[in-house]
């Protein structure tokens, strides 16, 4: 289902000095969410590392409790609150001195932390493009919160939600179920590694499961096996670190 988007025509208020902020801030609720202006999250300040315009700065002399947001109006379409923004913001209000605004509204909306960012889907399937980071951290969150998990996935691969994303745009991605199969295959070498040649390969990977008075339930071709019939903390009995798991006790079967 696609993403409902609203953009806020807000206003911002210093209850201590009286000075006020006016932005738009695109969001997926009309709840507040937490968001008072120039990037600012009430409960993200300090993931802001460089305090650079006069809103973050004084939010961070007066504290979060001394601003409150309000709404102007509510919009369908970008374009439609950054015309109301343009009118409001214009050259004799940011000149005033009872506000924070530092440019002319309607110019800046989201801010740019990349370049072009391209999205594809766990398949590898190309989905969308965006201008930047924060377009693309709007488009899979709904928000500019997850900033830090965009940045993670585009320099370590790792997947945002059900997404992949490139810095540069290729044909297509890697496929989610092919490299997941990867990561397994990978896990196991490890594992059989671990043990050796002599028991990587022979019966002795064959578990078996007894009850209390040491009767057989059951055979298990392996770890993985067990774990899918409820038994996660068989590896812990096998080692010796647990005298039982559920009621039952396993072994690995002897050559």
């Amino acid at each position: 289902m696609e993403t409902t988007f609203y953009y806020i025509v807000y206003l911002t208020t210093n209850i201590i000095n009286n000075k006020i902020y006016i932005g738009v801030h695109r969001t997926t609720t009309l709840d507040f969410d937490g968001y008072i202006g120039n990037g600012i999250y009430i409960d993200k300040l300090d993931k802001i590392k460089n305090l650079t315009t006069i809103f973050q700065k004084a939010v961070k002399k007066y504290g979060i409790t001394s601003f409150i947001r309000k709404t102007i109006k509510v919009f369908d379409k970008l374009e439609d609150a950054l015309d109301l923004e343009r009118w409001l913001v214009d050259e004799n209000f940011i000149k005033r001195s009872d506000t924070y605004n530092m440019v002319l509204g309607g110019k800046e909306f989201l801010p740019t932390n990349s370049k072009t960012i391209f999205i594809y889907d766990r398949y590898g399937n190309f989905v969308k493009e965006c201008e930047s980071q924060s377009q693309a951290c709007i488009f899979i969150y709904g928000n500019i919160k997850c900033l830090g998990n965009i940045t993670r996935a585009l320099n370590k691969g790792y997947f945002c939600k059900q997404y992949q994303l490139s810095r540069v745009k290729v044909d297509a991605m890697k496929d989610y179920s092919i490299y997941k199969q990867k990561l397994l295959s990978d896990s196991e070498l490890k594992y059989r590694n671990k043990l050796g040649p002599e028991k990587a390969f022979g019966n002795s990977r064959s578990i078996l499961q007894f009850d209390l008075k040491g009767n057989l339930i059951k055979e298990y071709r392996s770890i993985n096996d067990c774990k899918k019939d409820g038994f996660t903390n068989v590896q812990g009995v096998l080692n010796g670190k647990r005298n039982q798991c559920k009621g039952y006790f396993f072994k690995y079967k002897e050559g």
